[in-house]
């Protein structure tokens, strides 16, 4: 028990630096480089995942080295984009179906981001590090 808290502790400490990372890239390119935000978000998901992954290898999942790095790489990226979609696509339907979160976006945000948490976890635990 003690060991998959562990785990999870850096797992979460791990999204919660890359969505600094995602969002302070992100601000940066919208506001003072004037990019517009979609084209802005293709660089900042890259970086946040590439700093995501770095730190889930290194701390949460130590990677066995069973893989080579490269793969390791592409696989938890691939997985980022496929969940990364998912969360989009949960925001939509939220703030869709429902008027409450059309007015409060961030809490449809937090719903889809917490259920793709859950998928993130589980697809890096036991496909990209197992």
């Amino acid at each position: 028990m003690k060991k998959h808290l562990k785990t999870y502790i850096y797992f979460a400490s791990a999204g919660t630096l890359g969505f600094l990372v995602d969002a302070g890239i992100l601000y940066l390119l919208v506001h003072l480089a004037l990019w517009n935000p979609y084209g802005a978000r293709i660089i900042s998901f890259t970086c946040a995942a590439f700093c995501t992954w770095q730190v889930n290898r290194r701390f949460t999942f130590t990677s066995n080295g069973k893989k080579k790095t490269q793969r390791e790489g592409m696989e938890y990226f691939l997985l980022s984009a496929c969940t990364a979609s998912l969360n989009y696509g949960i925001y939509c339907l939220c703030i869709y179906l429902l008027p409450f979160f059309y007015a409060y976006p961030v809490l449809a945000i937090a719903v889809a981001s917490a259920f793709t948490m859950v998928v993130n976890f589980l697809s890096y635990r036991f496909i990209v590090f197992k």
